[in-house]
């Protein structure tokens, strides 16, 4: 298949029926879409049912049960004898011999309150809560990691798309430039040589339209799995007006991500919950204190006993020994509480590092963005020139499509820096935890 063919293949896949997309959408579809913020959502709702779990513990707790007894063969009791295996028989009958029932029924109904007089329910409660805390700041981390995933993969669209331009606009001169040198040459102007060198041109760049089309498609399927939702999902991105400027030093934006950055308030939170469980791990040895009562019922109970019963105990129990377990759980409880510690230290470390790679990324993106401009300025003077002294016989036809290549590659670099300002300000953003960077932004 020539270029051309190749061309009109993948001009008819892209031209589609798609709605516009914004950036804007496009993040919040991949918020309510993202495979990564739904399964994190499933995190933070599982510690929201262990906290409630932990909570529970400190309530009441009613037991009701129910029971049935047969016995084969029928059992008797002799004078001054009760069997065994008589339920219910009341000893006023152990003077007589009578027939024990074979079966026996019975319900009850039992109730237990723990009153956590050493504190470790508590404890165990408020480190669920912190765990809860922790698992929505990790929600957060994801949000503000899938903006910028979103951001970037939109940025790559938006890219692909102007380099789909600028090798469009190629290839629409070089078929200018060979139109022209044909009528030229007919006219006896130009040699045939002309024509040629014109012809391999336009073949180069519908090649390279070809394959900036195909960067196009691809760049649109992998911002569609960002989404997550079909990757052949048809769209038209709206392109981003302006270019937002750039903050005037990086000192703010670190403190600002050292008070915003949700990874570092979800090490703070899990620091918090791992002491509050190593607390209700040094309770292990105190006393505790348990009420309970509890009612049965005997149905159809046996001529002479009782039908009902209630009691209720309260016991206190007081641990003495237990070999060194509790101890050596709080000192593996510390450990994990130390070893959160060092992760918090690390964590606030990669934030400041965050914050600076990504200012330094964002400041060589702007001064490369410079550099791009006046380059394009540059090859855009040096074709006109060119193009001048071939027509009037006074240059060569290579000066002209070197010319020309080098006015392609530059606005392809124009276009490249454009979208690498844009993608290291969305870093940027990210590092600090933020879309808004505040105050100190120059143009």
């Amino acid at each position: 298949m020539n270029a051309l063919a190749c061309l009109a293949v993948m001009l008819g896949s892209l031209v589609q029926d798609g709605q516009p997309l914004t950036i804007d959408q496009a993040v919040e579809i991949a918020l309510t879409n993202g495979f990564g913020l739904r399964t994190s959502a499933a995190r933070v709702e599982k510690a929201r049912q262990q906290e409630s779990e932990a909570r529970g513990s400190l309530g009441p707790k009613l037991t009701l049960g129910a029971s049935y007894s047969r016995f084969e063969g029928a059992v008797t009791s002799g004078q001054g004898q009760v069997s065994s295996n008589s339920p219910g028989v009341s000893p006023l009958a152990a003077g007589s011999s009578a027939s024990a029932p074979n079966s026996s029924k019975q319900a009850s109904v039992s109730l237990t309150q723990v009153f956590d007089i050493s504190g470790t329910i508590h404890r165990s409660v408020e480190a669920a809560r912190f765990g809860t805390l922790s698992a929505v700041e990790a929600f957060g981390a994801e949000e503000n990691a899938v903006r910028q995933q979103v951001k970037g993969a939109f940025y790559n669209v938006l890219l692909a798309k102007a380099l789909v331009k600028v090798q469009t606009d190629a290839k629409d001169a070089a078929q200018a430039r060979l139109d022209k040198a044909t009528v030229r040459q007919r006219e006896g102007a130009v040699p045939m040589f002309d024509v040629l060198r014109f012809q391999n041109d336009l073949r180069k760049t519908e090649q390279q339209l070809v394959q900036a089309l195909g960067s196009l498609e691809s760049a649109k399927q992998a911002l569609n799995n960002v989404l997550a939702r079909p990757i052949e999902t048809a769209f038209e991105p709206v392109d981003v007006v302006g270019l937002p400027g750039l903050p005037d030093s990086p000192e703010p934006l670190v403190e600002s991500a050292l008070q915003s950055r949700q990874e570092i308030k979800q090490s703070a939170l899990t620091v918090k919950s791992l002491g509050k469980f190593a607390e209700s791990q040094e309770r292990g040895t105190r006393p505790s204190l348990v009420l309970s009562a509890a009612h049965n019922r005997v149905i159809d109970p046996p001529m002479g006993s009782s039908d009902n019963g209630t009691i209720g105990t309260l016991a206190l129990s007081y641990p003495v020994f237990d070999s060194g377990i509790t101890r050596s759980r709080v000192r593996a409880a510390r450990q994990d509480e130390n070893s959160a510690v060092i992760g918090l230290e690390q964590t606030t470390l990669a934030v400041v590092l965050d914050v600076r790679s990504a200012y330094t990324r964002l400041t060589t993106a702007k001064e490369s963005l410079a550099v791009a401009l006046d380059s394009e300025r540059l090859a855009t003077e040096a074709l006109r020139l060119a193009q001048l002294r071939y027509d009037e016989g006074a240059g060569i036809l290579i000066d002209v499509t070197a010319a020309q290549a080098d006015l392609t590659a530059a606005r392809g670099s124009v276009q490249s820096a454009k979208y690498e300002y844009l993608t290291a300000y969305s870093s940027l953003q990210r590092a600090v935890g933020r879309d808004d960077l505040g105050q100190g932004v120059r143009p």
